[in-house]
C-alpha cells in the first residue's frame, strides 16, 4: 500500500498476529525434537552432552584454555594484512580531492616572442668557451599594464596556499578549503578581467590599431642599438606583422585557468 492511500481507517488496522498452530502440529514438532536428540545418543534433554548446542571453537584458531594470545583468522589462512598506517592515510585523503590545473583553459601569454634575426642578429653565438643566447618579446601592453600578468599566473600561488603539493602539477586540497579557494579564484578572475577591460576597452581591433605604431617605434629603437642610423627592413617593419603581434592580446573571459578535481585512489600494498 502506497502512502497516498493511507487514511485514518487504514492506519487503524492492527498489526498482523501469527496464526495459532493446532495441538496436533505441536505434538509433531515435539516428536521431531526428541528424534533429533536421540540421534546424538540422548533420550531426554538432561541426557545430552555438556555444551550441546553451543558454538564449537577450533583450537588452532580460537586457542586452548590458557591465556596466551592466538593468531588471527587472517594469519591462520595466510591472508596478508594491510599496512595500518596506509589505511589511516587513505581515510585522511578521502576528506579531500586531487587538484591539477586544466592546461586547456589557460589564456595565451600577454607577450609573444620575436625572432632576433628580424633585427639582423643571430639568436645564438659562441666564442670559444663563452656562449650567448638572445631573445626578444613584444606586447601591446606597457610595462606597467603587464602587471595583469600576475592575475594570469595566480592559480599556482592560490593552490600553494589552499592545498598540499604532492608532485609537480599535483596538489591535494581538503574539502573544507575548496569553497574558499573557489571564491578566491572568482575574485582573481573578476579583478583581472576588469583591469584588462579598462586597458583595452570594448573594441579590441581599435585598441590594436592605436598601439600598432608604438610597437613599430619601439622595435626601431631596439634595431638602432645594433645598427645606428639605419631602419628596420620593410619586411620586418610591415604593419601587418605588428598587427599580428598585437593580436596576441585578446579579450579573454577569464584571467586564471580552471582546476580539475579527482577523488584519490590508492593501490594497496600488502605486507
Amino acid at each position: 500500500m502506497s502512502l497516498r492511500h493511507l487514511t485514518h481507517m487504514s492506519a487503524a488496522i492492527p498489526a498482523l498476529v501469527p496464526a495459532k498452530g493446532s495441538p496436533e502440529a505441536s505434538r509433531m514438532w515435539s516428536d521431531y525434537v526428541e528424534t533429533c536428540r536421540a540421534l546424538i545418543g540422548g533420550q531426554t534433554k538432561k541426557d545430552l552432552p555438556e555444551g550441546w548446542g553451543q558454538p564449537t571453537l577450533f583450537p588452532d584458531i580460537a586457542g586452548s584454555q590458557n591465556d596466551h594470545a592466538q593468531p588471527s583468522v587472517t594469519a591462520v589462512l595466510g591472508v596478508p594484512r594491510l599496512d595500518p598506517v596506509a589505511e589511516k592515510i587513505a581515510v585522511l585523503y578521502q576528506k579531500g580531492s586531487l587538484v591539477s590545473i586544466d592546461k586547456l583553459s589557460r589564456i595565451p601569454p600577454l607577450e609573444m616572442p620575436l625572432n632576433p634575426e628580424w633585427f639582423g642578429i643571430k639568436s645564438f653565438r659562441r666564442v670559444g668557451t663563452v656562449s650567448r643566447r638572445l631573445s626578444y618579446r613584444v606586447s601591446v601592453l606597457t610595462e606597467e599594464e603587464l602587471d595583469i600578468e600576475n592575475k594570469r599566473k595566480a592559480m599556482r600561488n592560490l593552490l600553494q596556499r589552499f592545498s598540499f603539493s604532492l608532485a609537480d602539477g599535483q596538489w591535494w586540497m581538503p574539502d573544507s578549503a575548496k569553497r574558499l579557494f573557489e571564491q578566491e579564484v572568482e575574485r582573481v578572475n573578476s579583478e583581472g578581467i576588469e583591469q584588462l577591460q579598462k586597458i583595452i576597452g570594448q573594441d579590441v581591433e581599435a585598441f590594436i590599431e592605436k598601439r600598432k605604431a608604438k610597437v613599430l617605434q619601439d622595435a626601431e629603437e631596439v634595431y638602432q642599438e645594433f645598427y645606428p642610423g639605419k631602419y628596420l627592413p620593410k619586411s620586418t617593419a610591415d604593419p601587418d606583422s605588428a598587427k599580428r603581434a598585437a593580436k596576441q592580446t585578446q579579450q579573454p573571459t577569464v584571467a586564471a585557468p580552471s582546476c580539475l578535481y579527482q577523488a584519490p585512489v590508492f593501490a594497496w600494498k600488502r605486507f
